[in-house]
């Protein structure tokens, strides 16, 4: 660059560069840029950063060691904060694509952990261990729990299907061993034994396995809720089970599941149509949630969770039908050829359904009155909020925000 008046060299400083992200190189052009004399404000730039004194050559034997200061978390240190009240910092590992996340419990930084302290332990709640494995989860990509096992009953379910595997596999090598021994039969005769005795195993350990209560969730996938709430209640936790129906709203996978197969099938076959449901707005369901979340009196109770109007299966998929503009003659099935449907679907990527959501199904997913109204709230219909998000109009208008946003 040519030189500019009055100054006696000038500098060309590039912003942008082809294989760096645009943050660094903004960076490294702002410390060139402080370099040649121009300095930015470095206290707007980097507002929780300080600035600390550097030595200038020679050392002289001088020691210039950073001042230790007390600090309830890590962004003192130059990394990202967290956002969120009970961590402190988040570095991405460099070349490990992974996040790690710190912070400090202590009631000088929190004072309300002082209220949770037995004689001189603080216990914290489990409520905060969620709400930190939350918010990990979200800066790493994966922001929803899929469930919680007490490590007890973890452990057991580990063996039992680890388990499984392993002494199938020494099964059924000792019984190769075996049966490939020309001692005892013939070789053509004992390879093709080999074989089949290496599929009856894999189809007996599929079948074990399919039958080990994995978790509280699983149980109450596979019709057993009872049980399920029995092993919650005798954890030595400090529990508050919800009931809900169906749960519906701009994202759930019931109704819109509907909504696509009646886009993509000129006629519906419907296992157990006559199954009856109360569904229940997701809005309403987290704002029970909110409502037990510091009251004592919650705790050791179970809610149900439902909306104001009872629907079967069938009525509920002629709704999503007329919304969506896509609807479709709807045939019944027996409990036989709901049976069979089951398990086609189950073995299709998904899975659609499955033989334990059919045997739910055979008991009503109601409640006795209104779901949410005991929390200080009348329950959302479904025909105040599924229009919003089944109609034509909204999936268009959803689709021309999307087209915005990219900028078509």
């Amino acid at each position: 660059m040519a030189q500019a008046a009055g100054r006696t060299q000038s500098a060309a400083i590039p912003t942008l560069h082809r294989e760096r992200p645009d943050q660094d190189s903004l960076a490294s052009a702002v410390a060139q840029l402080h370099n040649h004399g121009h300095s930015p404000s470095w206290s707007a730039l980097y507002p929780h950063a300080r600035t600390v004194g550097l030595p200038t050559y020679p050392f002289e034997h001088r020691r210039y060691w950073l001042a230790p200061t007390s600090t309830g978390d890590a962004c003192g240190l130059g990394l990202d904060r967290a956002e969120h009240p009970l961590l402190g910092a988040v570095a991405a590992l460099a070349d490990q694509g992974q996040v790690m996340v710190s912070g400090r419990l202590a009631p000088n930084t929190l004072g309300w952990l002082a209220g949770h302290q037995v004689n001189d332990t603080i216990v914290f709640p489990p409520a905060g261990f969620i709400e930190v494995i939350l918010r990990a989860g979200e800066l790493s990509g994966c922001p929803a729990i899929d469930e919680l096992i007490p490590a007890r009953a973890r452990g057991w379910t580990d063996l039992a299907i680890n388990g499984s595997w392993w002494v199938g596999t020494a099964v059924g090598a000792a019984l190769t061993v075996v049966l490939t021994n020309p001692a005892i039969l013939p070789p053509d005769v004992g390879w093709r034994l080999s074989f089949g005795m290496g599929a009856i195993l894999g189809l007996a350990v599929l079948f074990v396995r399919r039958h080990v209560p994995e978790s509280p969730r699983w149980l109450l996938t596979h019709g057993r809720g009872d049980e399920a709430e029995a092993i919650v209640a005798s954890s030595g936790l400090a529990w508050t089970i919800f009931r809900p129906s169906v749960i519906f709203g701009r994202e759930d996978s019931f109704l819109n599941l509907f909504a696509k197969l009646e886009r993509m099938l000129p006629v519906l076959p419907l296992g157990s149509s006559g199954a009856r449901f109360q569904p229940v707005f997701v809005g309403d369901v987290a704002r029970a949630f909110e409502a037990v979340t510091d009251d004592d009196a919650a705790l050791r109770q179970r809610y149900n969770l439902c909306g104001p109007q009872v629907y079967t299966l069938r009525e509920l998929v002629a709704y999503v039908g007329e919304l969506t503009g896509y609807k479709r003659p709807i045939l019944p099935l027996g409990r036989g050829l709901s049976q069979l449907q089951a398990r086609v679907l189950e073995w299709l990527p998904g899975p659609l359904m499955s033989r334990d959501n059919l045997a739910s199904m055979e008991r009503d997913n109601v409640c006795d009155g209104s779901g949410s109204s005991h929390f200080g709230f009348p329950p959302t219909a479904l025909e105040a909020v599924a229009p919003g998000y089944l109609a034509a109009s909204a999936i268009k208008s959803r689709y021309d925000e999307f087209r915005a946003q990219s900028g078509r």
